[in-house]
């Protein structure tokens, strides 16, 4: 077993990460006042990183500066064993996920994608009459929505995979209405979720894992993240098109 580290060892050591959190705290800000105003898209996780360096070292950051922490520099602090303090720097580019979009946006691109260039989908005979479940009064009014629901379902196992159909089935479901009585919880339709991943599976997108479902494949999650990036620049050139 190695010796112990004292407790003026500990003090020393917290000491010394903590100059260091400060010099690499003041490079974050600098960065994020710089990222500010350029207007880039920047990533949630270094927000968190953020705090954490901030509740480590108690050194407040501003509100205004969080929101603008990007994903390119910065510093964990992880307490190891025998109470020392490790440093992980992180110098990696931003990276857009389909996390990084709404949620819609990326939907309608992905849906159309699957309907140009995926000929392995195509809406059976049935889609245009029937309903997506016994909580759904009528048939979906949109002539596309068979290629929107193989891209939600791509995001879904993106989240939440693997998954099966039949909690897939409790997501897309709802409330059916009884009149003066209380609602009841309705699962959606299994053929609107079951027969979509069985055309994703034939195009190399959804793979099965065993008996805890569908997950994506490496096709599907490059995808993902390609068509999030298409997404991303499209959302960060809208304001310019707004003010020309």
């Amino acid at each position: 077993m190695g010796r112990p580290t004292s407790r003026r060892n500990y003090d020393k050591t917290r000491e010394a990460v903590a100059s260091v959190a400060r010099e690499r705290i003041e490079i974050l800000v600098d960065q994020a006042k710089e990222m500010a105003r350029k207007n880039e898209n920047l990533s949630r996780r270094y927000v968190d990183l953020a705090r954490r360096i901030s509740k480590r070292t108690k050194i407040r950051i501003p509100r205004e500066v969080k929101r603008y922490l990007c994903k390119g520099c910065g510093i964990a602090l992880v307490p190891g064993h025998n109470a020392r303090v490790r440093l992980y720097a992180h110098n990696t580019g931003i990276v857009i996920t389909c996390l990084s979009v709404p949620a819609n946006d990326l939907i309608d691109k992905l849906a159309k994608h699957l309907k140009e260039n995926v000929s392995e989908i195509s809406p059976p005979t049935w889609s245009e009459f029937a309903k997506t479940g016994a909580h759904k009064e009528r048939p979906p009014q949109d002539p596309d929505w068979w290629y929107m629901r193989c891209a939600s379902l791509l995001r879904k196992l993106y989240v939440h995979g693997p998954v099966g159909v039949s909690r897939l089935r409790v997501q897309y479901g709802g409330n059916v209405g009884r009149g003066n009585s209380p609602e009841h919880q309705a699962p959606a339709g299994g053929s609107a979720i079951r027969e979509p991943l069985q055309q994703l599976q034939k195009a190399d997108l959804v793979a099965i894992e065993g008996k805890k479902g569908r997950k994506l494949t490496r096709q599907g999650l490059t995808l993902l993240n390609k068509t999030a990036a298409e997404v991303a620049k499209e959302l960060k050139a809208r304001p310019r098109e707004a003010a020309s």
